[in-house]
């Protein structure tokens, strides 16, 4: 997962390859977010749903992420909740369309930084 300071929002994740969300597989998430709290963010993303099996389109879903972040800002722990619509229907406004599946998980993940331990290079 990536943060932008911008308020954007972009996700790859293991799961999406071996039939992740409702046993689908889904494309790369992207989104945005926004504080709400001293190290807490609230996000929303989009992607696209597939059979994982025949590759076939089922429909976009829509995700809510809650993130909390420890103190370093080094390790999050979250939970998301998400719908998958079928074609047609607007996963950020679906009125009273039902989705065609639903899934949530938790989540704790660590940041990624530069090893500066090492020599640089030609030295």
């Amino acid at each position: 997962m990536t943060i932008f300071a911008d308020g954007n929002l972009s996700s790859i994740q293991s799961s999406q390859f071996s039939g992740g969300a409702g046993g689908g597989g889904f494309s790369n998430q992207q989104g945005v977010w926004k504080r709400v709290g001293p190290r807490e963010i609230r996000a929303t993303v989009l992607d696209l749903s597939y059979d994982f099996e025949t590759g076939d389109f089922l429909g976009m879903a829509v995700a809510s992420y809650d993130l909390q972040f420890d103190k370093t800002f080094r390790t999050v722990t979250g939970t998301v909740e998400g719908k998958i619509y079928s074609p047609g229907i607007d996963p950020l406004n679906p009125g009273d369309a039902e989705p065609i599946d639903e899934f949530s998980d938790t989540f704790e993940a660590q940041r990624v930084v530069v090893d500066t331990s090492t020599d640089e290079e030609g030295d």
